[in-house]
């Protein structure tokens, strides 16, 4: 994992149907996420060598210069009711009670790199939602009861 300042465009995309428009995600142009890390580069080129392997590289990296990862990312996308979304903006799940989405199915896009960090944001913010795991009146972290 390392560290690059990067970051990926949301616009909206009418419908094939007519019916309203989705939200998707594109390269931003002025600081895309990299396709080629050098460490990652040099491990796999080393392992290869080690292991009789060869080092590659996905299709999309390679002839498209667009970021892939083998994290599944998406699916329950955040919106402002159920027409637009699947969880709102405290990630709860419209319909239910008591359900929030707090993993990698409310990221919007791959965010260029191992989304873990990302994730874990995403996870705490959820968490905060929450009555008792959130802030207290002075604004404090609240500390988890304890089981």
């Amino acid at each position: 994992m390392q560290p690059r300042d990067n970051a990926v465009r949301l616009r909206a995309w009418k419908r094939s149907t007519g019916d309203g428009y989705s939200l998707v995600s594109e390269i931003d142009r002025a600081r895309p996420a990299p396709t080629f890390l050098d460490v990652g580069h040099k491990v796999a080129k080393w392992l290869a060598e080690e292991t009789g392997g060869v080092a590659g590289s996905t299709f999309t990296e390679a002839f498209r210069n667009a970021p892939w990862t083998a994290h599944i990312l998406g699916g329950a996308v955040i919106g402002s009711d159920p027409a637009t979304g699947v969880v709102d903006s405290k990630l709860r799940v419209f319909g239910y009670q008591n359900m929030i989405v707090c993993d990698a199915a409310a990221l919007p896009a791959n965010p260029g790199v191992n989304p873990a960090l990302t994730i874990t944001a995403l996870a705490e913010y959820a968490m905060e939602q929450l009555p008792g795991f959130g802030r207290d009146e002075h604004g404090d972290r609240a500390h988890m009861p304890r089981p």
